[in-house]
């Protein structure tokens, strides 16, 4: 690959609260309870893990994400408290099937003219 077309490959972001979060791949790793970690955030470094190589489906790779960024919003809105890991994962269960089923931006702009 030529310094040309490695400075065209783009690094998936997302921006939480004013901060721009690096999405990386990772190989995956296990929790102490030997569970397969499908994700992980840094804060500090800004950067979101995923592990997209796992063989497991590709919905679950994605409930991963929304599940990290879910950590994310709660660390850019300053709440700082032990975070319950059975209700982010709940949420993002549910979060992401309201932003795979639904046109939110398009849902904004009908409501902000109405």
């Amino acid at each position: 690959m030529n310094e040309q077309t490695k400075t065209m490959i783009q690094v998936p972001t997302v921006k939480i609260g004013g901060t721009i979060y690096e999405i990386k791949n990772t190989p995956y790793s296990f929790d102490d309870d030997k569970t397969t970690v499908m994700g992980d955030i840094d804060q500090v470094a800004a950067k979101i893990k995923i592990n997209l190589d796992h063989p497991i489906a590709k919905v679950r790779k994605q409930q991963a994400l929304i599940h990290e960024i879910l950590h994310g919003m709660l660390f850019e809105a300053g709440y700082e408290e032990e975070i319950d890991e059975k209700l982010i994962k709940r949420l993002a269960m549910v979060m992401y099937q309201v932003v795979k089923e639904n046109d939110l931006v398009d849902l904004l702009d009908q409501i902000a003219n109405d």
